[in-house]
């Protein structure tokens, strides 16, 4: 089976214009809205799974977009929420810029081959200079979320355009 955008995120787990002032504060707000969908009480569980994540590697990204993402017990399949935010924010990376992009995603703690490949295509497509600079000129959550849908339809990048 072909894992989607919609499978990982609905258009209310993509914020827009979101104030973030540091890289610490960025990882709490992904964190409370990734808690938001598994369970409100796991918040603080989400945070230190995501800044253990961070301690083996910063998840920032060439283009500004970080991929921050942990496994946590309790889900069945991979999810995920997407910040645009007002303002870059320092990723304590020293060979890329600025994070301005948070696609944050928990696994759950038992995957297949398959569903890791499958998550791989995702991020990568994150990446894509392309989808990049389309998710920049989105002007407010649902042109965003709907870019995103759109590779789902498509399989590709023209969607996007």
């Amino acid at each position: 089976m072909t894992l989607h955008f919609s499978d990982l995120l609905s258009a209310d787990e993509v914020f827009v214009d979101v104030d973030a002032g540091s890289k610490k504060h960025a990882l709490q707000i992904l964190s409370h809205a990734l808690a938001d969908i598994v369970d409100p009480a796991s918040d603080d569980d989400v945070f230190q799974a995501l800044l253990e994540r961070e301690r083996l590697g910063c998840t920032a990204s060439i283009g500004g977009v970080a991929l921050p993402h942990a496994r946590i017990d309790g889900i069945d399949a991979p999810l995920a929420v997407l910040l645009k935010l007002r303002a870059s924010v320092d990723f304590d990376s020293n060979d890329t810029p600025d994070v301005d992009m948070l696609f944050g995603f928990l696994i759950p703690l038992e995957t297949d081959d398959e569903d890791e490949a499958q998550l791989r295509r995702l991020t990568n497509t994150i990446l894509d200079p392309r989808t990049i600079d389309c998710m920049r000129a989105a002007p407010d959550a649902q042109s965003l979320y709907g870019a995103l849908i759109g590779l789902d339809d498509t399989g590709n990048l023209a969607a996007l355009r």
